[in-house]
């Protein structure tokens, strides 16, 4: 089945490859910034139509919201615990985790993974002398 390319979904795509890992919520908030015109019905059907046809990830992370991400990379994700930001963690850095070995006849289609972290900013946030 084929699906027009509508200039709703092209600001959409593009919001989502901008924003990180963000809620259906989040983005529509991004995406009316742009077009006031675009629906939440619009942004919700256009996310899944992304994840159905493989050009998006619906994400599920320990927060127990369903987040999508335009990078459909195999990939892990990092979770800051001071400042909730998520990043992208590569296949070459958790590579160890997802390699050829046996386990036990099962065969993976997908995993998610998620790291708790306090990333760079946050460190050096905490580091830096009180202003």
């Amino acid at each position: 089945m084929t699906h027009r390319n509508t200039i709703q979904k092209k600001i959409i795509m593009e919001a989502l490859k901008s924003a990180g890992h963000p809620t259906a919520t989040e983005l529509l908030e991004i995406v009316q910034e742009q077009d006031p015109a675009i629906s939440r019905a619009t942004v919700y059907r256009d996310l899944n139509l992304f994840a159905e046809e493989g050009s998006a990830q619906r994400i599920t992370l320990s927060d127990g919201e369903t987040r999508y991400d335009a990078n459909i990379k195999p990939h892990a994700h990092a979770r800051c615990v001071c400042c909730g930001r998520i990043y992208d963690v590569f296949e070459d850095k958790v590579s160890f985790m997802l390699g050829e070995e046996d386990l036990g006849g099962f065969e993976i289609y997908s995993a998610t993974i998620e790291f708790s972290v306090k990333c760079p900013a946050c460190i050096a946030a905490e580091k830096s002398p009180a202003s």
